[in-house]
């Protein structure tokens, strides 16, 4: 249908006046950018989307939108995929933290879910280790993190669809040399991967990953434990050894993933984390046996 004559000769002039009228005006249409999209395209393509690629006003219309992202496939297609990929470049304008993960988060959803060309995708995700020199490669890895324990996304549908070739590269140092903090928070993707968890346990094998400075205990999805119990006790139990207990916090989420683990697999079945845990003198938590 579209904006009426009147709204878009309204809305023109507002962008096109003063400058203190534009950024009044130019946030409040930043934050309804899907709305305006979906009710008129020609519109939005020709007057919005320009605001978020120019150098000029993407720090204005950015941090709005991103307060509550939201996209689809005709959105991206008209021309947001390019701004949002030329962002990676800019992204230390949104200096609060909050506004970054919030742009980690619209990344993720796009590599996983939208129907973008693999080109583009591939895109998206190597400027999450090439921009900035790879200062937020170990900050988007953590926020692949957080996205898989979402309710309602399927870890085993994110491991086909991108994660496996994505860790991959990553492992094999393209497109630039990991380093230990992202492959850490890697490795912490593993219990939410369904039935890619002997995959990706086994690619991350015999690498030497502790449990980083972001380690928090997983929240195992239902049937993690069960399907896969021995295969996650070995893999927490070898990044346990390659790790020194650190200050409390470590040692709580040590101890805490041990209690979660127990409950399912068992005394016998978390004896490698136990062993692991004494052997490097881990203290401040419960490691013994308990019988029911």
């Amino acid at each position: 249908m579209g904006l009426s004559d009147d709204e878009h000769e309204a809305l023109t002039q507002l962008l096109c006046g003063p400058a203190h009228a534009f950024d009044a005006t130019g946030p409040a249409l930043a934050s309804h950018l899907f709305f305006l999209f979906a009710a008129d395209p020609a519109f939005a393509t020709e007057h919005l989307l320009p605001l978020f690629r120019a150098d000029a006003t993407a720090p204005l219309f950015w941090p709005p939108y991103l307060r509550h992202p939201r996209y689809n496939d005709k959105l991206l297609a008209a021309g947001f995929l390019d701004s949002i990929i030329a962002e990676w470049a800019r992204l230390d304008s949104l200096r609060v933290n909050e506004l970054q993960n919030q742009f980690f988060g619209l990344v993720i959803s796009i590599v996983s879910f939208a129907g973008i060309a693999p080109e583009s995708r591939q895109t998206l995700l190597d400027q999450s280790v090439l921009a900035a020199d790879g200062a937020h490669e170990a900050e988007f890895a953590q926020a692949v993190v957080y996205f898989l324990r979402a309710d309602g996304v399927d870890g085993a549908e994110v491991w086909k669809r991108w994660l496996r070739a994505h860790l991959t590269s990553r492992l094999n140092g393209v497109p630039r040399r990991l380093n230990v903090e992202e492959l850490s928070c890697w490795a912490d993707t593993v219990s939410y991967l369904g039935d890619g968890i002997p995959e990706a346990t086994e690619m991350l094998r015999n690498r030497s990953i502790g449990l980083g400075d972001r380690f928090i205990r997983p929240d195992f999805p239902e049937g993690a434990l069960t399907l896969y119990g021995p295969v996650l006790a070995s893999h927490f139990a070898e990044r346990i050894r390659n790790s020194s207990p650190g200050d409390y916090f470590t040692v709580h989420q040590v101890n805490e993933l041990i209690d979660a683990m127990r409950n399912t697999l068992g005394d016998a079945g978390v004896q490698p984390l136990v062993h692991a845990v004494t052997t490097r003198g881990f203290i401040g938590g419960s490691t013994d046996q308990r019988r029911s």
